[in-house]
């Protein structure tokens, strides 16, 4: 479900329509009927670090998730420039039994138009947070208990992210981006599961051609 206001007529500028700032507003749902590996379980009830488990993952029918979206100019110089703010935020939340991640969220800010003759470029900086599920964090607890060795657990990561998008030509947009992770890979590496992995820091450029 989507809900608007103040959306702009044919022709007119974004944060003109009916005289106040625009705004979108999203509820959702999604749902597969596939069939899902539970993230601890085997088919007997065991976990699947119990060195006892039959080794074959216990199912589940079905998966879904609930979100909401919402996108909202708070700000803007004047109704005949394009400068303007804007806020977003949206979250997401899914079963913990059959998924990696069972929470997340983001918030952030958009700078439309944030230099003079710039009128297309954007500079935005957001925060991103996901929760992975309780099963997820009940194997690595699981795995604890039976190794008896030191495990890295995976609880939940935070990223702060910048990006600045310049529009090089009407047909070519290049996009700067720069993202710090606080305990990256939730508290687990990868490529040695009894280790954590460090903050990670990350920067990139996207290019964008239109034909």
């Amino acid at each position: 479900m989507q809900y608007a206001i103040n959306q702009p007529s044919d022709g007119e500028m974004v944060g003109m329509g009916g005289g106040g700032l625009p705004g979108t507003y999203k509820l959702g749902v999604w749902y597969n009927n596939g069939s899902f590996a539970d993230q601890r379980y085997d088919n007997v009830g065991l976990s699947l670090a119990n060195p006892a488990t039959s080794g074959v993952v216990q199912n589940h029918h079905g998966d879904y998730s609930f979100y909401a979206v919402a996108d909202q100019m708070v700000w803007r110089s004047d109704p005949d420039e394009p400068r303007a703010l804007g806020v977003f935020a949206r979250v997401m939340g899914a079963p913990g039994d059959r998924n990696l991640v069972s929470l997340a969220a983001n918030v952030g800010v958009v700078l439309k138009a944030p230099f003079k003759g710039r009128d297309n470029d954007s500079a935005g900086i957001a925060l991103t947070y996901i929760k992975v599920g309780n099963h997820v964090h009940g194997l690595d607890q699981d795995s604890l208990s039976f190794n008896g060795s030191l495990y890295g657990m995976r609880t939940s990561e935070t990223t702060l992210e910048t990006t600045y998008q310049y529009q090089v030509t009407p047909w070519w947009v290049l996009q700067a981006d720069a993202q710090y992770t606080f305990n990256a890979g939730a508290g687990q590496n990868p490529n040695d599961p009894t280790q954590p992995l460090r903050n990670t820091f990350v920067i990139g450029v996207r290019t964008n051609i239109t034909f």
